[in-house]
């Protein structure tokens, strides 16, 4: 009897014990001031009696100068109650509260930091490096609340900081002369000439002119070196109303007056606190534009010419062009040009021998006097409209491999206009709106068309190229690119959506205080209600000065740029020269051959059926190649074309 009699009192002892830990778990603010554990004399004396004191903590309980016993026999039910406190309390300490990084707060902080390390420039200052190497994880949610409360506080000078605003800013640029949109630290960028104007205008304090990423600076769109954006988004943090502007004149006027003629800041939009240029972009739109001239087959001599599979007694365009009457109206402009460049190098451009052997200067009028045929044009369509879809645009970009997802870019719409006249000229636009694009990925698109138009190669290829093989794709000049717009539709809709709610709750607070002759919502409440009201990013606001600033600024530089060193020229004859391997894939079936993958475990060409000088490869067509020139990676082109360009007067380059 002694016996059940212990059992019933050990489990009545632990059915105290378990309903003491629920009461523990749901109140932690509640202390426990008298927790004893009941037991029969038959347990022995070694069991003894525990005290929580209001507020112990773990680490008090586990001093052994404090006066609380623990039970170490493991199946005590008193120890393991003071178990499961200890590990909730040290669960509290560790994760902390609001501000010490704990759940959401902690998660939120971490990325912040994250975030604020991957954003940072580098080599801005050396404070700016040591703020980040010394920040604390889990400090994000407190780092923002002492941003926000800086605002209002005083500056490093001891002038009261003038509070700044979230705000997408419109800009429109011509990129000639500048090394691409985003700041880099030592380089002029379109981004860092922003900047500084902010600064000069005062929009931007001297504390935060140190660093961009102080003021949050992002981009909807980077553009490379060379390319214009008749529209470009921007989100910073600005003083929107500096003491340097003047009363009559808008935030943007001001700004646009420290900055050059081919730099305009359109408009500047309040912005809701979470707005992100890039990652709320839904799409964006691009033009290329290039003379037609680029699409005409290379002339029969050079390597890239060799490519082209005639019929016999087919003569090529360059052949017929050279006894044409097109000429007359432009050569008789240039004849004495002309002879003056035969004399200079000794050789006879009209030789019968060689009709098509011409200084580039005679060549450069067969160009411009060319217009694209229809049929020529519908097949540079077809090229185009096989882009559209979602592929892997790896060999469309540098640093990437075929198992990269972020490789996957969807094309939403590829126009082609019509040709139309530029100075006697005729040009082409390429028009593309995708999702995202990768670096260098239209100019490389562009190129590729260019190729496979000049040499005959069907828009079967295209689809290939989307797969594992490594290609060598050039890239198109900088020249013709122009950043049309981004688009912002989604936001839109959400920032009409947040109107009307409050638009309703501020009807709602007018017709109660109308009705009660009272006030519902105090003045100062309804006022901030009504400053959460958003404009959406809308250009209709300042499309005709877009338009103007296009024709006037950017169309006409690309234009008088194209005119005066024949950019597109250069380019094709720097690319019908080249011998090798590597453009194999420009031929009349639109396969890859093995020739023309690159790779670093790719098999002796001798030993390929299409290696140079085989029979494989004349019957297909293609150019014998003494010497193969793949590469890994090809040659920067920009720096190739400066070397053309500078001997170009002088040199025979088309000869």
């Amino acid at each position: 009897m002694s016996g059940v009699k212990r059992d019933a009192d050990t489990a009545a002892a632990g059915s105290d014990e378990k309903q003491q830990q629920r009461d523990s778990t749901q109140n932690d603010t509640r202390a426990t001031t008298a927790t004893t554990a009941t037991t029969d004399k038959a347990q022995g004396p070694d069991i003894k009696r525990v005290k929580l004191d209001e507020g112990l903590g773990s680490q008090q309980l586990s001093s052994p100068s404090h006066d609380a016993s623990v039970d170490v026999t493991p199946s005590s039910p008193t120890n393991a109650l003071l178990k499961c406190k200890n590990e909730r309390n040290n669960n509290v300490q560790q994760r902390g509260g609001r501000n010490g990084g704990g759940g959401r707060g902690g998660r939120q902080g971490d990325k912040n930091k994250k975030n604020n390390n991957k954003g940072k420039q580098r080599d801005w200052t050396d404070s700016r490096k040591s703020n980040n190497n010394t920040s604390k994880e889990g400090d994000g949610a407190q780092a923002a609340s002492t941003r926000a409360d800086n605002d209002d506080q005083e500056g490093a000078d001891g002038k009261p900081r003038i509070p700044k605003k979230k705000v997408a800013m419109l800009i429109g640029y011509s990129g000639l002369g500048y090394s691409g949109s985003q700041v880099n630290p030592g380089v002029k960028t379109i981004e860092s000439e922003v900047f500084e104007a902010c600064i000069k205008a005062g929009a931007v304090s001297e504390d935060n002119s140190d660093n961009p990423n102080k003021v949050s600076l992002m981009r909807a769109a980077r553009t490379d070196a060379g390319v214009s954006a008749a529209i470009n988004v921007l989100n910073l943090k600005l003083i929107l109303e500096p003491p340097s502007k003047p009363a009559d004149m808008s935030i943007e006027d001001h700004i646009n007056s420290f900055l050059p003629a081919t730099i305009r800041v359109w408009q500047v939009i309040r912005v809701q606190g979470g707005f992100h240029a890039r990652t709320m972009c839904d799409s964006r739109m691009y033009n290329y534009s290039l003379p037609t001239y680029c699409f005409l087959e290379p002339r029969p001599e050079t390597p890239m010419g060799k490519r082209i599979q005639r019929k016999e007694g087919e003569k090529s365009w360059w052949e017929s062009a050279s006894k044409s009457e097109m000429l007359d109206g432009q050569a008789a402009r240039t004849d004495e040009n002309a002879e003056t460049s035969a004399d200079a190098s000794g050789k006879e451009s009209d030789s019968k021998d060689e009709p098509t052997k011409k200084s580039f200067k005679e060549n450069q009028i067969l160009r411009k006097a060319y217009r694209i045929p229809a049929d020529l044009l519908e097949r540079v369509r077809q090229l185009f409209q096989a882009f559209t879809g979602s592929h892997n645009f790896w060999n469309f970009t540098v640093g990437k491999e075929f198992s990269d997802r972020s490789c996957q870019r969807v094309m939403k719409n590829l126009t082609l206009t019509e040709p139309f006249m530029v100075k006697d000229q005729e040009w082409i636009s390429l028009k593309f709106h995708g999702q995202s694009f990768m670096l260098h990925q239209i100019r490389k698109m562009v190129a590729l068309i260019i190729l496979c138009a000049r040499t005959g190669t069907p828009p079967s290829l295209i689809p290939e190229t989307f797969g594992p093989a490594r290609l060598n794709i050039p890239k198109a000049p900088a020249l013709g690119l122009l950043l049309e717009q981004p688009h912002f539709d989604s936001y839109n809709r959400k920032i009409k959506e947040s109107n009307q709610r409050i638009e309703s709750r501020l009807k709602k607070a007018s017709s109660k205080k109308d009705s009660k002759d009272g006030s519902a919502n105090t003045p100062s409440k309804e006022t901030d209600e009504a400053d959460q009201l958003r404009d959406p990013i809308d250009y209709s606001v300042v499309e005709e000065k877009v338009e103007q600033f296009k024709k006037d600024i950017i169309l006409k530089t690309m234009y008088d740029e194209e005119d005066r060193e024949d950019t597109f020229a250069l380019w094709l004859n720097l690319h019908d020269g080249q011998t090798g391997s590597e453009f194999d894939y420009l031929n009349a079936k639109g396969v890859i051959p093995q020739s023309a993958i690159l790779g670093k475990n790719k098999q002796a060409q001798s030993g390929r059926p299409n290696a140079p000088g085989s029979p494989q490869r004349a019957a297909q067509g293609l150019p014998d190649a003494k010497k193969s020139t793949v590469l890994e990676e090809p040659e920067d082109e920009e720096a190739l074309l400066a070397k053309l360009n500078s001997g170009r007067e002088a040199a025979e380059l088309d000869g």
